[in-house]
């Protein structure tokens, strides 16, 4: 073998090392690409579910796939058992929220019943009160009457008893001069 040769076959060892050697490195870019798309895509959609909830719109129903023994299948679990906690407790506070809504129109309903009362109340005891105005006045006016008509009796005694006395004066007079 001379020196060409050897040389020749060393180039082309050396060509098909870096042919092998590219094609390595393609294959492991591509399986690397591929498994960090399988890491990276369960992460992205684990984060875009935080989000949602995070933001307010997220529906609390919503699970992730749980694949494999490893930390993305753990974080998914982890994700999914929060979610179930959240939506409970969401569900617990609405019902609440319509409990309390309830009991606050009843309470109105009680008030407004109430204060109807107290207006009917207001309206009996201004009418009580009206009455006993009157009743005053009605007492006042039998006091008075009573006091005039005692007094209208007495000046009818008196006269009475002067009357009388006339009387007597009278029939005195008149038994005194008859003759004996």
């Amino acid at each position: 073998m001379d020196r060409t040769h050897y040389a020749d076959a060393l180039t082309d060892m050396r060509d098909t090392a870096l042919i092998v050697a590219g094609i390595a490195i393609a294959l492991g870019l591509l399986i690397a690409s591929l498994v960090a798309r399988s890491i990276v895509r369960p992460i992205r959609v684990a984060v875009d579910a935080m989000r949602d909830i995070a933001a307010g719109e997220g529906d609390l129903t919503r699970r992730l796939e749980e694949h494999g023994r490893n930390e993305v299948a753990e974080l998914a679990g982890a994700f999914n058992q929060f979610a179930e906690k959240v939506r409970r407790l969401v569900s617990e506070v609405a019902g609440s929220t319509t409990q309390v809504a309830a009991a606050a129109e009843e309470m109105s309903a009680i008030t407004d019943e109430f204060n109807r009362d107290v207006a009917q109340q207001r309206h009996e005891i201004e009418q009580v009160a009206t009455a006993m105005n009157e009743m005053t006045a009605t007492v006042q006016d039998v006091a008075r009457n009573a006091a005039q008509a005692a007094e209208s009796a007495q000046l009818a005694d008196r006269e009475a008893q002067q009357g009388q006395q006339l009387v007597h004066q009278t029939v005195s007079s008149i038994g005194a001069s008859r003759p004996r």
